[in-house]
Order: C-alpha cells, then sequence, then structure tokens
C-alpha cells in the first residue's frame, strides 16, 4: 500500500516546490502566480499557503510587492514538516482504515501489517527535503 497525500497535502507541497524555485532571487510569489502554475483555484492555494505561514514554514507580506516566500533555505525543510503542516502532526499515526479506536490494544485487521511501513514513511517523509523535490520539478 503506497503513500496518498491527500490533495490540500499535494497543493501544498506544489507550493512549497513553487517557493523553492523562487528561493535564490528572494522573490516573493502571489497565490494567483502559483495557483496558475500549477492550473489550481486560487482560492484553495491562499488557504493552503495560510496553513503553510502558521507552520511557521513560510511568511508572507502584504502589498503590491508582497507574497509568500520560505521562511527557511529548502534544504531546511522536509516533506514532513510540510506534511505535519497541513495534516496535523498525528497524520501518520491515523488508521489506514479509517477505525478510531485503532491502536496496539484494539488493532484494526491492518494494524499489525502497516506499522512497520508507517516508521519508513516518516523516515521518508523526513529525510527527503523540499530542495530535493523542487531540483527536478520543471514547469
Amino acid at each position: 500500500m503506497g503513500m496518498m497525500f491527500s490533495r490540500v497535502c499535494q497543493h501544498a507541497l506544489w507550493a512549497m516546490i513553487a517557493l523553492a524555485k523562487a528561493w535564490q532571487s528572494r522573490r516573493w510569489l502571489k497565490a494567483a502566480e502559483i495557483a496558475d502554475t500549477f492550473g489550481l483555484p486560487e482560492p484553495m492555494v491562499a488557504k493552503v499557503l495560510q496553513k503553510l505561514v502558521q507552520a511557521g514554514l513560510v511568511q508572507s507580506q502584504r502589498g503590491p510587492k508582497g507574497g509568500f516566500r520560505l521562511r527557511r533555505p529548502p534544504d531546511a525543510v522536509t516533506l514532513l514538516d510540510v506534511v505535519a503542516a497541513v495534516e496535523g502532526a498525528p497524520w501518520l499515526n491515523r488508521c489506514v482504515l479509517g477505525w478510531v479506536q485503532c491502536n496496539e490494544a484494539h488493532p484494526c485487521p491492518l494494524h499489525d501489517l502497516w506499522v512497520p511501513h508507517r516508521a519508513h514513511q516518516r523516515e521518508f517523509l523526513q529525510k527527503v527535503r523540499v530542495s530535493d523535490i523542487a531540483i527536478t520539478a520543471h514547469f
């Protein structure tokens, strides 16, 4: 079973890629610019960017020369940082079958099989940096 990101999480990752590409020039990007780049609705991108601002990954500036940019270099931000910002920190600990009471004491049918994979997913998300995926992105 592969890792699946929610649509909101996908949009956050795309926004972070765009912001990483603009990092060197220290350019502020507008939500509309990011939305247009990926063919996304601007209100959805703006909402995702606000979550990233609240998590301390992105900074925002109002005004005609404002917009959004990364708060830290793209090689200092992991995919786990981004996922946790939009999905919440316990995202990886949720039951894959959606059971509310799934835990060691009351496991769902997949629990014991899934736990090792969950650890690998966390490790992967902690290892991969936004810079790693931005460098291969072409748009």
